[in-house]
């Protein structure tokens, strides 16, 4: 039957990218889909054939304002709070017959999203949070290095929550149960159904042709700040070799980069699907959302974390042996040349990236979601 699917996320790229999917395909199958998301993302969950019900603040616009004090980013949180909260009265006048909402809400503080008097799933953008676990033992393994707008003072923020992470009947998980530290440890209600991609064509980009030399593409996603000496070894590794290459500079500044070597295409943004679909090599920040991007489409990764899951995707990348972490090492021109170049020679890292893509499509992605999520609302009507 036809169901009323509301879904309630954060204003984040990483948090949003992974429900879109999973939203078109209930509005493929016939379900009125209503999703709770700030202002900014209004465009893309319209283009999933969604009702887009906005709330609050855009979180990466008032991030751009916070600095890194301890009573900011309390602020910060505490606003972010108040907006969801008022998300859910909203959602739930909706009458929903189920609701989809961010895990990482509960871990915020946010204990009214598994209050909510509804079916509910839960979805992790990330790695699956074990049931029980708490917000100070999750974020104690994140890190958050001090000079990042947030780092200096998430400490703080960790040490007041005293939330507990209960999972759903349902819990969907947006990676492969391969890619998750203790995987089969995990009991029947978690769901790894891997990552869905959205469709996204090249458009107006101007990706040239390809001549048979390695391509490279360079990206911290959309929540770093200001990486301009980062970028400039980029670009001085780039210019060293007979190699094309995009880079996405993201927040930073190009004239504080430097000039931008003649095989390198460099914009703030890039349409990340498409290019990665044409990429040999992909360096990354780590998120979540581009490590499974780069993964579902075959290109294996050098890793480049800022803070948070970034660093422990890099860890499991190389553990898994998908490519390469830069963690523990400087990030310098040296460094970014060995690690492209030893990924590039690297075919048992091509054949394990393989072998790791056809695990995310045989895990089923959005269908998969969607499908655990019927079978869910089906067998409480049923019962």
């Amino acid at each position: 039957m036809p169901l009323h699917v509301a879904i309630l996320t954060m204003s984040g790229y990483g948090h949003v990218n992974p429900f879109l999917p999973i939203a078109a395909e209930h509005v493929r199958r016939g379900d009125r889909v209503t999703f709770a998301v700030g202002e900014r993302f209004g465009d893309e969950v319209r283009a999933a054939g969604a009702e887009f019900l906005p709330y609050g603040e855009d979180l990466m616009a008032r991030r751009r304002d916070v600095t890194p004090t301890p009573a900011a980013v309390q602020t910060f949180f505490a606003s972010m709070r108040g907006d969801v909260r008022a998300a859910i009265g909203q959602i739930l006048a909706t009458s929903p017959d189920v609701v989809i909402y961010d895990s990482l809400l509960q871990l915020f503080g946010i204990g009214e999203v598994g209050e909510m008097p509804v079916p509910r799933v839960a979805l992790s953008p990330t790695f699956a949070f074990p049931d029980g676990v708490t917000a100070r033992e999750l974020f104690s393994r994140m890190a958050f290095p001090a000079g990042g707008k947030l780092g200096a003072a998430f400490p703080s923020v960790v040490a007041d929550l005293d939330t507990v992470f209960r999972a759903e009947p349902v819990t969907l998980v947006t990676i492969p149960k391969s890619y998750q530290p203790g995987g089969d440890s995990f009991d029947a209600r978690y769901r790894f159904v891997g990552p869905s991609l959205r469709d996204e064509a090249l458009g107006d980009f101007p990706l040239p042709a390809a001549d048979g030399r390695p391509r490279i593409f360079v990206s911290l996603g959309t929540v770093a700040w200001e990486q301009a000496d980062f970028y400039r070894a980029v670009f001085a590794a780039l210019a060293s070799r007979d190699w094309q290459a995009v880079v996405s500079t993201g927040r930073t500044d190009l004239a504080t980069i430097g000039p931008v070597p003649s095989n390198v295409i460099a914009r703030p943004h890039v349409p990340q699907l498409a290019v990665l679909r044409q990429t040999d090599v992909f360096v990354t920040h780590g998120g979540m959302n581009s490590t499974m991007e780069g993964l579902r489409l075959g290109v294996p990764l050098v890793v480049a974390p800022r803070m948070a899951d970034q660093f422990m995707n890099a860890a499991r990348v190389q553990e898994l042996g998908l490519g390469r972490s830069l963690a523990e090492v400087e990030q310098t021109p040296e460094a970014l040349l060995d690690a492209i170049e030893s990924v590039l020679a690297d075919g048992a890292c091509r054949r394990r990236v393989a072998a790791m893509q056809a695990e995310m499509i045989e895990a089923g992605g959005a269908v998969a979601a969607v499908d655990a999520v019927h079978d869910y609302v089906g067998a409480l009507v049923t019962a």
